[in-house]
């Protein structure tokens, strides 16, 4: 395997604070050699409480799927800690702009329940290292993924953080705008609704199998398309729905309820 023993330095160029595990540069799957060509972003749905409580996990694994599960891991306060040199298993099946191997890009697993808001300082470390990364391995910020990106039908995170945008403030980084001011206040969390009796994110958080087979019922019967048949509920979803309940007579307001979902199974 082709380690990036680069990890650590450009981290702490970048003027992150850096921790490096024991091990950390002959860590790593045998699979396949390390080529990075782009960076995936995650987040634990580890603890809520810690700095870093998922470290163990990343470096050992869990059941089914062995160690390590990340390059770096970012806590809670913005602290950088490198976890492996060599492949790490955190992307998994998928793919972003023909890249489509653990072995094409870096993994970062950024400290987060999955619901909890982003600490400022933890955002913009992950904003500073992606930008770092992306100047030393000297591609396009175009190559920077959600996981959700990466896997739209398996995967949600990071959780809340919309990527053009995310895309954006590494592009700032990158360009020479000042870290400190590079993310924007980020938007409120995402609200939720009922599909049948399943709460779903509105927006770009979550994917959810009944929000997938709502999509392909829309596609079907109403007039807006819902666009990807993703499991997501984005904006798109909502005007499809809309568009569905005013063909159907029902009350127009964007979300899968008991009746507009029972509307929708009658047009199956």
């Amino acid at each position: 395997m082709a380690n990036l023993l680069w990890l650590a330095d450009v981290a702490r160029q970048a003027g992150l604070d850096v921790e490096e595990c024991d091990d950390w540069t002959t860590r790593g799957r045998t699979y396949c050699t390390m080529r990075p060509k782009g960076v995936v972003c995650h987040h634990t749905a580890g603890p809520a409480a810690g700095d870093m409580p998922s470290l163990k996990l990343l470096i050992t694994g869990r059941k089914g799927l062995p160690g390590p599960l990340s390059h770096y891991g970012l806590g809670r306060s913005g602290k950088v800690y490198v976890v492996a040199a060599g492949t790490a298993n955190h992307a998994g099946a998928g793919g972003w702009k023909n890249l489509d191997s653990n072995c094409d890009v870096v993994g970062i697993e950024a400290e987060n329940t999955g619901k909890d808001p982003w600490p400022k300082v933890q955002l913009d470390a992950y904003v500073v290292l992606v930008a770092a990364i992306c100047d030393h391995l000297g591609i396009d910020t175009s190559m920077v993924a959600a996981h959700r990106e990466w896997a739209p039908s398996r995967k949600p995170d990071p959780h809340s953080i919309d990527m053009d945008d995310f895309r954006g403030w590494v592009q700032n980084v990158r360009s020479g705008t000042p870290a400190a001011v590079a993310p924007p206040a980020q938007r409120e969390p995402d609200s939720v609704f009922e599909i049948g009796r399943v709460l779903v994110s509105r927006r770009i958080n979550d994917f959810h199998p009944d929000v997938r087979r709502a999509q392909g019922l829309l596609a079907a019967y109403s007039a807006v398309g819902p666009g990807s048949m993703d499991g997501v509920a984005g904006p798109k979803f909502e005007k499809s729905v809309q568009a569905f309940q005013q063909q159907k007579g029902l009350v127009v307001d964007g979300e899968v309820g008991d009746i507009t979902w029972r509307a929708l199974e009658g047009a199956d």
